[in-house]
């Protein structure tokens, strides 16, 4: 009898588990003070409770920004060369709001000033968008210290990882 309670105790713990792991779908558009959509900007989305990078991605044409990540709270950061980084409020992403759309993140443009001097430095953006690709420089990533291939391909714009593992390009 103590073995059929545990049984049943055991299924009903995990089915909880997996119920709570869910994705959902979320969209941003990144616009600049004109109100016109900005294309080009990173977007990256955190953790709420630790400002932790969970997935990146570049605005198209449109300004568009799309996530799809597990059920969680989150906050955005756009950033742009020339523009003001820009925050969302902080959402959550659960059973009861699968979908969210972010309102319009506005960069403003960073106020020009004298300079003094000019030091010149050489480094690469985390991401760049070519023509004809986008190229995630690992390198220039503090986050990505430590991490494994799997996760540094997680975090990648248009990239998408299952539960098993299988990883997939979106538009491709």
């Amino acid at each position: 009898m103590r073995k059929i309670v545990f049984v049943i105790t055991a299924l009903l713990t995990s089915s909880l588990v997996f119920a709570q792991t869910g994705k959902g779908n979320l969209t941003v558009t990144i616009e600049n003070a004109q109100k016109t959509p900005v294309e080009g900007a990173t977007v990256e989305l955190l953790r709420a409770k630790d400002s932790e990078l969970v997935k990146a991605a570049v605005s198209d044409k449109a300004g568009n920004a799309e996530f799809e990540p597990q059920f969680g709270n989150y906050i955005l950061r756009s950033s742009m060369v020339g523009f003001t980084i820009a925050y969302s409020a902080p959402f959550t992403l659960n059973e009861t709001n699968l979908s969210i759309t972010i309102p319009a993140l506005s960069l403003a443009q960073k106020a020009e000033g004298q300079l003094q001097g000019v030091t010149v430095t050489a480094r690469k953006p985390f991401i760049q968008k070519l023509n004809d690709r986008i190229v995630v420089n690992v390198e220039n990533s503090v986050v990505n210290v430590g991490s494994s291939t799997l996760d540094v391909l997680e975090r990648s714009p248009g990239v998408a990882i299952d539960q098993n593992d299988v990883i997939g390009l979106r538009g491709r």
